[in-house]
């Protein structure tokens, strides 16, 4: 679209400039025409890298975004690991507790003197 206006627009500047300026006008603004076109490429060159480097960033924060997931997922895994650990080391303690009072009540049944362990 840019294309075909900036065509247009220089012919209608060339017919209006032809009949209405001097020469040395006509070049100057011919000129900055071309000076114009030509930062408009080069300005439309860096848009199409910010362009590409912008998607780059989006697939990069994609793909960050899906390893904090996997992160945290693993590290609420463990969170649960740890929490059955904690609650099996109580039951084992426990465990241990039933036990020391059973064999000193069958000690004591024995009439046997009893030296507390712990």
């Amino acid at each position: 679209m840019y294309c075909k206006f900036n065509v247009w627009a220089g012919c209608l500047l060339f017919i209006f400039l032809s009949g209405c300026a001097s020469r040395g006008d006509f070049n100057a603004v011919t000129n900055d025409y071309k000076r114009a076109q030509e930062q408009m490429s080069v300005h439309e060159g860096k848009i199409k890298e910010l362009s590409l480097a912008f998607q780059e960033s989006e697939k990069e924060k994609a793909q960050l975004n899906n390893q904090i997931k996997l992160l945290m997922k693993t590290i609420q895994e463990k969170e649960t690991v740890i929490s059955i650990q904690g609650k099996v080391i109580t039951l084992l303690d426990d465990s241990e507790k039933t036990l020391q009072k059973s064999i000193e009540a069958q000690i004591t049944a024995q009439n046997m003197p009893v030296t507390p362990s712990r």
